[in-house]
C-alpha cells in the first residue's frame, strides 16, 4: 500500500498541475478564438492523429508491454532491456509508416471526420492534421519510456510529461497564435509533444536503458505482446472511431459546436486525470506483479484499496461540477470572444457529463485489472458494445429527441449513458473472472 500511496500522491500533484495548465490553455483558446469555426477545425484536426496514436501506442503496446517487461525483468534484466529496444524500434517503424500513409489519405479522411465543414474549413483541417501527425510519433517513443518509468516507480518524471505538453501548447497560443492564428497553436502542440519526450530521457537512462538498434519480429516475448495487444488495438480503434463519429455529427450543428463539446469534455475529464489516472497508474505495476493464483489476495487488496479511494475522491468533484457548472464555466472560459450563449451550452454539457464521472474514473482501474491479468479480450468486447450504444443513442437524440442548438446535448447524454453501461458490464465480468480464477 505504501507504493500506491506515494505514487498516487506524486501523480495527483503533477496531474493537478497539468489540469490547471489545461484550464489555462482552454481559457486562452476560448478568449482568443471563442466557440468558433476556426477552433472547431483545430479540434477536428486531432481526430486522425489521435486515432493512430491510440490504436498503436496508447491503446495497444503500453498495456501489453508493462506486464511482459515486468515478468522478463524478474528473470533476466539484460533480456528485458533487449525487449524494450525491440519494442521501441518496431513500433517506431509502424508509427512512421502509419503516419505517412494517413498523411497522404488526409483529404479523404477529413470528409468522414467533419462532413459538415465548408470547403475552406476542410482544407485547413487537412493542413493541420498533417502537421499533427508528428505528435503520435513523438508520443509513441515517450509513452514507451513512461511505461518503463512506471515499472521503476519513477512517478515524478512520469507525471511531469503532461505538464510540459500543456506548457508547449500555451506557448503556441501566447506567442505563435497572434501571428499565425490556429496554425501557431498547432505548432505549439508539436512543441509540447517534444517537451513531453525529452523530460523522460535522463531518467530512462538512470533506470538502465541503453538504446540499440534491434528489430526482431520472431522474438517470443514480442509475439506475446502482439497477441495481448490485438484485442486492445481493436478496442481503442472502436473508441477512437466513436469520437470521430461524434465529431462528424457535431460538425453539422453549426460553428462552435465541436468547440463547446470539447471544452466541456476537457473539464469533465479533470477528476479522472487528477485522481483516477494517478491511482490506476500507481497500482498497475502491483497488479501486474500479483496477477497469479498465489498472489491473488494481494491483487485484490490493492484493487479494492484503489477502488475505494477513487470513489471517495471523484464523487465530491463530480457533484461540484454538476451543481456549479455555470459559474465554473464563467470563471474558466468566459473571456475575450467566448460569449454567454457559449457559456450556457458548455455548462449544460458539463452537467450531463458529470453524471458519469465516477463510473469513467473507476473504469480506468477496472480495465487495468484486466490488463494485469493478461486479458484484453473482455475489455475489447465491452468497448465495442459501449461504442455501439453511444453511436445509436447519439443519432437518436440528435435527430429525433432534441431540437435546435440543444441537439449538442444529445451527444453528451449518449456518451454518459453508454459510459455507465460499459463500466457496469466490465465490473461484473471482472468479478466473475476473479471468482473463477
Amino acid at each position: 500500500m505504501k507504493i500506491i500511496k506515494q505514487g498516487s500522491i506524486i501523480l495527483i500533484i503533477t496531474s493537478a498541475i497539468s489540469v490547471l495548465l489545461g484550464l489555462l490553455r482552454d481559457r486562452l483558446l476560448a478568449g482568443r478564438f471563442g466557440a468558433s469555426g476556426e477552433l472547431d477545425i483545430y479540434y477536428a484536426a486531432f481526430r486522425i492523429p489521435d486515432f493512430i496514436y491510440a490504436i498503436i501506442i496508447g491503446g495497444g503496446i503500453l498495456v501489453a508491454f508493462l506486464p511482459v517487461f515486468a515478468q522478463e525483468f524478474k528473470e533476466n534484466e539484460q533480456s528485458a532491456w533487449r525487449l524494450a529496444n525491440n519494442v521501441l524500434n518496431i513500433f517506431f517503424i509502424f508509427l512512421v509508416l502509419g503516419s505517412i500513409f494517413l498523411f497522404l489519405l488526409s483529404p479523404i479522411l477529413i470528409q468522414f471526420v467533419a462532413p459538415g465543414f465548408s470547403i475552406e474549413q476542410k482544407s485547413m483541417a487537412i493542413f493541420l492534421t498533417r502537421i499533427l501527425f508528428l505528435s503520435p510519433i513523438i508520443f509513441g517513443v515517450a509513452n514507451l519510456f513512461s511505461s518503463i518509468l512506471n515499472h521503476f516507480h519513477r512517478f515524478l518524471v512520469y507525471g511531469l510529461g503532461p505538464v510540459f505538453y500543456n506548457l508547449g501548447i500555451i506557448f503556441g497560443i501566447l506567442y505563435l497564435a497572434p501571428k499565425y492564428g490556429i496554425f501557431g497553436v498547432t505548432l505549439g502542440v508539436v512543441f509540447g509533444a517534444f517537451l513531453f519526450l525529452i523530460t523522460k530521457i535522463p531518467s530512462i537512462y538512470q533506470c538502465g536503458f541503453r538504446y540499440s538498434f534491434l528489430v526482431d519480429f520472431k522474438d517470443k516475448q514480442m509475439k506475446k505482446i502482439f497477441k495481448l495487444m490485438i484485442p486492445r488495438v481493436l478496442s481503442s480503434s472502436a473508441a477512437q472511431l466513436n469520437w470521430i463519429v461524434m465529431t462528424a455529427l457535431a460538425s453539422f450543428l453549426g460553428a462552435g459546436a465541436i468547440s463547446v463539446f470539447s471544452f466541456s469534455n476537457n473539464l469533465q475529464l479533470m477528476p479522472q486525470q487528477i485522481v483516477a489516472f494517478s491511482i490506476s497508474t500507481a497500482v498497475f505495476p502491483l497488479l501486474a506483479k500479483n496477477s497469479n493464483i498465489e498472489n491473488i489476495k494481494e491483487f485484490l487488496k490493492s484493487f479494492w484499496y484503489s477502488f475505494e479511494k477513487i470513489i471517495l475522491l471523484t464523487a465530491p468533484l463530480a457533484l461540484i461540477l454538476f451543481i456549479f457548472s455555470t459559474p465554473i464555466i464563467k470563471i474558466i472560459l468566459m473571456t475575450g470572444k467566448f460569449s454567454l450563449v457559449s457559456v450556457e451550452l458548455t455548462a449544460m454539457l458539463l452537467k450531463i457529463f458529470s453524471v458519469s464521472i465516477v463510473f469513467n474514473s473507476l473504469y480506468s482501474l477496472v480495465v487495468r485489472a484486466f490488463f494485469a491479468l493478461h486479458d484484453t479480450k473482455i475489455p475489447t468486447i465491452a468497448t465495442f458494445l459501449g461504442v455501439a450504444i453511444n453511436v445509436l443513442l447519439s443519432v437518436f437524440f440528435l435527430f429525433y429527441f432534441f431540437i435546435g442548438a440543444e441537439r449538442i446535448y444529445g451527444l453528451a447524454l449518449a456518451f454518459t449513458i453508454s459510459s455507465i453501461f460499459e463500466f457496469c458490464l466490465l465490473f461484473l465480468l471482472l468479478n466473475k473472472k476473479i471468482k473463477n480464477f
